[in-house]
Order: C-alpha cells, then structure tokens, then sequence
C-alpha cells in the first residue's frame, strides 16, 4: 500500500479530529472539498463500490441520526483511500460503544478522531518492512 495517500488523509484528519472532539462539529469548509478528489481517487483505484457504498450509508445514517454529516462524508474519504482504515474505524467505534454501554453512558462518540487513529493504525502498518508484517 502506498504510504503518501495515508499521509494525506491523515494531514487532513487531524483538524477533522480535533474539531469533532471539541466540539462534535466538523465544518463542511473540511468534510465537502476532498469528496470529489475521493470519488476520483476510488475510480482509479478500484474502491469506487466500497466509496459509493460509504457515501450512501453515511446519508442514509445521518437522515435517521446514527451519526453526524461529517462522519458520513469522512467514511466516504477514508472508504476510497484506505478501505482496512474504515474497517478499523469501525471495529475502534463498536469497542467505544461497547465499553459506554458497560460505563451506564449512552451519549454519542465524536468519530473522527476514531478514524484518525485507524488511519495512523494502517499508516504504520504500511510502512514496516515485508519481512515484519503481520499478514502475508
């Protein structure tokens, strides 16, 4: 895998993340201008579906309130540079979930930093030798 797109995307989630963490808002001036860039990206790169899939589910999910607008457009990113980075995202989300549930809490978790550190997860990943990688 390519290490500069990871190194992009995770440029452009850390203000994502820090906004989301601060205030549980990500202002669209972020989320909307790497949309097209990612649906390119995904076209050339073979994860057109897998984006596509991301963008409608993050619509479908922000118009019956599982999750904010920014999350959806942020899945949409990460589903067309790094795919293992949005099922890491997912897996981060569920044990976030899981571990308030257990704590008595039931308010929403901000989600970007959640995707930010998957796609600091793959980054890193992507950068160890062959011969130390974990999966073939």
């Amino acid at each position: 895998m390519e290490s500069i797109p990871l190194i992009v995307l995770t440029i452009w989630l850390l203000p994502a993340a820090w906004f989301d963490y601060r205030s549980r808002r990500v202002p669209n001036w972020l989320t909307l201008p790497p949309l097209p860039v990612a649906l390119w990206w995904a076209w050339g790169h073979g994860a057109l579906g897998l984006t596509l899939t991301a963008l409608a589910a993050g619509y479908i999910a922000f118009r019956f309130g599982g999750l904010g607008g920014a999350d959806g457009k942020i899945a949409t990113v990460v589903a067309a540079v790094s795919p293992p980075a949005l099922a890491l995202t997912g897996l981060l989300l569920l044990a976030g979930f899981i571990i308030q549930r257990l704590r008595g809490k039931a308010h929403s978790l901000p989600a970007a930093p959640f995707f930010l550190v998957a796609t600091v997860i793959v980054l890193l990943y992507s950068l160890l030798p062959a011969s130390y990688s974990l999966l073939p």
